[in-house]
């Protein structure tokens, strides 16, 4: 499996808009599912997904 390791800047652009849609009040799951559906870094965010 190829690893794809996040750089420090993707990892705070992520973390924050996580946080943001937690905030909105959607769940952990809800937040992923979206997440997943962005363009920008797909693959990883399909394998959080999956992780979880």
């Amino acid at each position: 499996m190829n690893q794809y390791r996040l750089k420090y800047k993707e990892l705070a652009n992520y973390s924050r808009e996580v946080g943001t849609i937690l905030a909105s009040g959607l769940s952990l799951i809800r937040t992923f599912s979206i997440m997943v559906r962005r363009e920008d870094n797909k693959k990883i965010y399909e394998n959080i997904y999956v992780k979880l």
